[in-house]
């Protein structure tokens, strides 16, 4: 998906191969999203919020590089709850490969709203001051009134 705003930045270089990984924690890894994505396909936000706390716990342990895992995942994911778990999830991995993905789930007005303020707020505990930037020229290309509102709230956090 190409945005108008995006292209005055350039994604900064990934610095976790996702094929780092050995075979047995990839596998482990995608076991999980796999039972996450199950789950979102039949429960409210809420319910999946509660009934992941395991597979949330597993997925942190594995440490920031899984950051680059999951966001392979969020870009492949078409059920917003699975999405919504998964922006939720960068916010308690420190990993900055995950500034950029969050900043085009923002941008990206064919995403669910509460995805997308989900990504601000997700921005905002990381305390990636580095975004400030790139979020004031989210300000000016999102249109929606609630998620321009919260890029400034965000912004001003970040500050």
């Amino acid at each position: 998906m190409f945005f108008a705003g995006c292209a005055v930045r350039k994604p900064p270089p990934v610095t976790e191969p996702a094929s780092g990984f050995d075979r047995e924690t990839r596998q482990k890894i995608e076991k999980t999203l796999k039972t996450v994505s199950s789950k979102a396909a039949n429960r409210s936000l809420n319910q999946l919020g509660r009934s992941t706390m395991k597979e949330a716990v597993d997925i942190m342990d594995m440490g920031p590089q899984v950051a680059v895992l999951l966001v392979e995942k969020l870009k492949k994911s078409g059920n917003w709850k699975m999405k919504y778990w998964i922006v939720d999830m960068l916010g308690y991995i420190d990993n900055s490969n995950s500034i950029f993905p969050l900043l085009e789930i923002i941008e990206d007005p064919s995403e669910k709203q509460q995805v997308r303020l989900r990504a601000c707020e997700t921005l905002k505990e990381l305390n990636y001051k580095a975004a400030v930037e790139s979020l004031h020229t989210s300000a000016e290309i999102v249109k929606d009134i609630k998620i321009k509102a919260k890029i400034l709230e965000t912004i001003n956090a970040l500050r």
